[in-house]
């Protein structure tokens, strides 16, 4: 039911065999994480831009950077995209992608490389953590399962590990 060569993405709990008709093009182990109790923490003086079409191609660059997941031009369409400025340049930003029943996906979490260590991932998951449960959502994510420096920032505000899940990007061969 795709068009011939669109690439897909299949997200399985465990690791399995794809039939010789898909080329894997990558694989990545994560874990998903849910946010039934936030630790809200402190508001800082960090301003928080919303982010438009018109910050697109920033966006993409800053995606490119740090591979945060699939973001691809439209995603933005999916909701809720904040992101910290200096200056002109975009260094971090996250936004909203998965919405399904009461479970609401805290995306594209990324940071510059030069820019971390200055709250600023910590500032827009609480952001989007407070917007999502205002909403009656239940905050979810998910990280590769190697980025620990990502999942301790997750655990500090609140996220605990639901399952292991394998993300299989792919192209009909």
């Amino acid at each position: 039911m795709l068009p011939h060569n669109r690439h897909v993405l299949f997200v399985a709990p465990n690791e399995i065999e794809i039939p010789e008709m898909w080329k894997v093009l990558r694989v990545i182990h994560g874990v998903q994480m849910v946010c039934e109790t936030a630790e809200v923490g402190q508001e800082t003086t960090i301003d928080l831009v919303p982010l438009g079409h018109g910050h697109v191609p920033q966006m993409l660059e800053l995606t490119q950077l740090t591979n945060p997941g699939p973001f691809a031009s439209r995603t933005i369409d999916l909701g809720h995209y904040h992101g910290i400025f200096e200056g002109n340049q975009l260094v971090a930003m996250a936004g909203q992608r998965l919405h399904t029943f009461n479970y609401a996906e805290v995306s594209a979490v990324c940071t510059r490389p030069g820019h971390t260590g200055k709250g600023y991932a910590r500032r827009l998951i609480l952001n989007q953590i407070n917007r999502m449960q205002v909403a009656g959502d239940i905050p979810f994510l998910h990280s590769r399962a190697d980025n620990e420096r990502a999942i301790r920032v997750y655990e500090s505000l609140g996220f605990k590990t639901r399952r292991d899940v394998w993300f299989y990007f792919m192209v009909k061969g």
